[in-house]
């Protein structure tokens, strides 16, 4: 039985290793992840939104990540403040549901990778696009989006700023996600926490029932 525990506790640890990286659970099939510094219903992080799904709608498909502390990394800070690397490694765990272009916004810079593509014009022209700060970074994000589009051929105007509304509006079926603080590797090493506490119980009613028996069979 410690062996099997052991197993278990081995493929848990794989789960989490797997799981840590909490933007590859989103844009694996939807257009937009955001830290989660910028929840909804904030008015940058809607307007971006709505400006993939124009450009997606007028042919030029791009998945956007939008990062802005460590937290947002999950189990992969390493890569923090470094937007090539993660963004080519980050198009390799959604390669199996998506290929296409992605770009990935930090602070400090821009990372792109569009698999099995030469991505050295796009690559050029993002560090023109400037940063800005805060909440600001959004709208950098937007602009460069912008601008991928265009070096495609693809002319998209983002739509209009407005006001947050008073109550949170449904979620985009593409773009309606955020992360959570903590939404990464902190809650898979709390749940193997509990699947390991679970399984050195079992283990222990186990032992303690093969002890029983063993001691009723030397009364007999």
């Amino acid at each position: 039985m410690a062996a099997v525990a052991a197993l278990a506790l081995a493929a848990s640890a794989d789960k989490a290793r797997a799981d840590g990286d909490p933007a590859s659970d989103v844009v694996n099939a939807q257009l937009l992840y955001v830290s989660y510094q910028y929840p909804p219903p904030n008015p940058l992080a809607t307007q971006l939104g709505g400006l993939l799904e124009r450009t997606r709608a007028k042919g030029y498909e791009v998945r956007v990540v939008v990062l802005s502390d460590r937290f947002d990394m999950g189990s992969i800070d390493s890569l923090w403040r470094k937007p090539q690397q993660y963004a080519r490694f980050l198009a390799q765990e959604i390669a199996p549901l998506y290929k296409g272009p992605l770009l990935v916004v930090m602070p400090n810079g821009y990372g792109f990778n569009y698999r099995g593509h030469e991505s050295r014009r796009e690559l050029k022209l993002l560090p023109t696009v400037p940063i800005e700060a805060d909440d600001g970074i959004l709208r950098s994000a937007a602009t460069a989006v912008q601008r991928l589009a265009a070096a495609a051929g693809v002319r998209v105007t983002a739509p209009p700023l407005k006001a947050a509304p008073t109550t949170n509006p449904e979620p985009s079926p593409l773009t309606g996600y955020r992360a959570t603080k903590g939404s990464g590797v902190q809650k898979v090493v709390i749940a193997v926490a509990i699947g390991s506490a679970f399984l050195l119980a079992a283990a222990a009613v186990l032992l303690a029932v093969q002890g029983r028996r063993r001691g009723a069979g030397g009364t007999d």
